[in-house]
């Protein structure tokens, strides 16, 4: 079917900003082709830049730029266009995303929270990708998609036959685009083929079928989470700009769970002033250490969760005078006055467990620090309990 205003293909009318190469490039290279030298135009306005950009998307792909589709419809085909490109480290992502004129992806990835491997399957599963990343991706295609849109075009409007895939919105989706940019006297070419293994598609494209500068689309769905090769034949060279297939999905893991966290106070990493069973009974117990005079407390605990997510603290201690204590997690203060609370004596057998609040953690490493300008109660365990969302 001929592009109408729901197409996803890109053309002059495409062009979204003054960027080097955008208007100033599209208008003399719309000028040269009325004028017949639009392949030798191209070449010296481009080389190197122009030519890299290119090679790149016919490395990598591309997304949905157009002016036609929604900014969440845009996020989401970059997110699945990222997803199926499947970069082992930030600094892949950031070669790819430099060659290509996107810059650095600042996407919501935080290497002092989470490595680069669970971003990647939080990224491409829904539920986190919703809760965390989609806000920082939408930012983040509003800010390169005049660019991106540009170099596209620059790159799908040279002399030849061109063909494309576009990733749609969802995984399962994507779009296989065709257009004759006539050098000469050929204005169009016949298709003899047109195949494609793994989705189905719909659309004209097929035996006899002439694709002619008003280009042609093909919408497709894959059948699974398998790879896609799309074949084209016709009676001109294809030049493909992007890769001619799709990678096999990778099906996202289960939704994380929250699981409750168990802290001995004994696992306690860092300490100021701090031991176990030195000035108390015991057994087990955090406390004051020797040579047990007054003197400022601290200790500091690392945990991992399982999800990110609210999580319900309480503290396994005993108090036979009132010893409030200081609560941070993730160097955030919790509560100024925890642990105030008296159990009736110094003793195990008066371990009593108490509430703090509420605390939020993230996925992975966590820090927990308690601290107060004085001794402290005898603390033996803390826990943190899931909070249903």
């Amino acid at each position: 079917m001929p592009f109408g205003k729901s197409a996803r293909i890109i053309t002059a009318a495409d062009a979204q900003s003054p960027e080097p190469g955008g208007y100033e490039m599209l208008a003399r290279y719309s000028a040269a082709k009325k004028s017949g030298i639009a392949v030798l135009l191209f070449c010296s306005l481009t080389a190197p830049r122009a030519q890299d950009v290119c090679e790149a998307f016919a490395k990598y792909g591309v997304y949905d730029t157009s002016t036609t589709t929604s900014d969440v419809d845009k996020a989401s085909s970059f997110r699945s266009w990222f997803c199926q490109n499947k970069f082992e480290s930030k600094a892949e992502a950031d070669a790819a995303g430099g060659t290509l004129g996107y810059g650095g992806f600042n996407i919501g990835y935080d290497q002092s929270s989470e490595s680069w491997s669970q971003f990647s399957s939080n990224y491409c599963r829904d539920d986190t990708y919703n809760s965390r990343y989609r806000e920082k991706t939408s930012s983040f295609v509003r800010t390169i998609n005049a660019n991106a849109s540009n170099n596209m075009l620059m790159c799908f409007m040279r002399g030849g036959l061109h063909a494309r895939i576009v990733q749609g919105a969802r995984p399962d989706t994507f779009y296989v685009q065709a257009r004759m940019n006539p050098v000469g006297p050929t204005t169009e070419a016949g298709v003899k083929s047109f195949q494609v293994i793994g989705a189905t598609c719909t659309g004209p494209l097929q035996a006899g079928y002439l694709i002619r500068p008003g280009g042609v689309e093909q919408i497709c769905q894959r059948a699974g989470v398998e790879a896609v090769d799309v074949s084209l034949s016709t009676t001109d060279q294809v030049n493909w700009d992007t890769p001619r297939g799709l990678k096999a999905i990778t099906p996202p893991p289960p939704p994380l769970k929250k699981q409750a966290i168990a802290i001995r106070a004994q696992d306690f990493v860092r300490g100021t002033n701090v031991a176990i069973d030195q000035c108390v009974a015991g057994p087990g117990v955090l406390a004051n250490a020797p040579p047990c005079n007054p003197a400022p407390n601290a200790a500091e605990f690392d945990f991992d969760a399982s999800a990110p997510g609210k999580y319900r603290l309480l503290v396994n201690f005993t108090a036979a005078a009132s010893r409030p204590v200081k609560v941070f997690v993730n160097k955030e203060l919790i509560r100024d006055q925890a642990l105030s609370e008296t159990t009736g004596s110094w003793l195990n057998t008066n371990l009593r467990w108490t509430e703090v609040g509420p605390v939020s953690l993230k996925q992975g490493r966590n820090t927990l620090r308690l601290e107060r300008s004085d001794v402290f109660p005898h603390i033996q365990g803390l826990t943190l309990e899931p909070i249903p969302e």
